[in-house]
């Protein structure tokens, strides 16, 4: 079961990727538990069966799932074989109250300005994959958002950064996520006009 996180480790280093996928134990920080809040604060207001959802009720949904974050509670299917570690509070976020503001305030700075218009059809929320690849492995992960324009399908991932992304850190030869998400959907949406990659950066 290959991850686009496991590929992003062996872009880095054979030994580190190697190391993920043999690893029986997960660990987690704040950082990664606010991304993971803000990530279901935005499913629950593009859901189709929450439409009526509020900034505010979207809010509160993300602080429980921080919280459950940071109790180090299974919320990747990776980690439901392995054994919980340790939780750490990164120095930007040094505590439950930081996390909480923050969520706020990317929460209020994305949603009323409504990215993307309505002609953009939700086709999917987190809709999960697995599709056979090479040498008897897969390819799995999870699209935060699939949206439809004319024909033409769009993969959206959330990411959440401290400081505003460096020019290029997106390009596909830097990021492996655009090129496995795209050969996914292409599998996915066979009859679609074509298939597009976006990243929605909160900083």
């Amino acid at each position: 079961r290959i991850r686009q996180s496991s590929l992003g480790s062996y872009d880095i280093c054979g030994r580190r990727f190697q190391y993920d996928q043999e690893s029986q134990v997960y660990n987690g920080g704040s950082a990664r538990a606010l991304g993971t809040a803000f990530h279901a604060g935005m499913e629950l207001y593009y859901d189709p069966d929450t439409l009526s959802m509020t900034v505010e009720d979207c809010h509160s949904w993300a602080m429980q799932v921080f919280d459950d974050t940071a109790a180090l509670k299974p919320s990747h299917a990776s980690e439901f074989t392995k054994t919980a570690g340790e939780f750490f509070w990164d120095t930007k976020i040094p505590d439950a109250d930081t996390a909480y503001q923050l969520l706020d305030t990317m929460l209020n700075a994305v949603i009323p300005a409504n990215v993307w218009p309505e002609d953009y059809t939700v086709l999917a929320v987190e809709p999960s994959f697995e599709i056979p690849w090479k040498n008897g492995h897969t390819l799995n992960g999870s699209v935060d958002l699939v949206l439809e324009n004319d024909g033409w399908i769009y993969s959206v991932d959330f990411k959440t950064a401290g400081r505003m992304w460096a020019r290029g850190k997106e390009d596909a030869r830097k990021n492996a996520q655009a090129n496995m998400y795209t050969y996914a959907l292409q599998q996915l949406y066979p009859d679609a006009k074509g298939i597009v990659f976006c990243f929605d950066i909160v900083t």
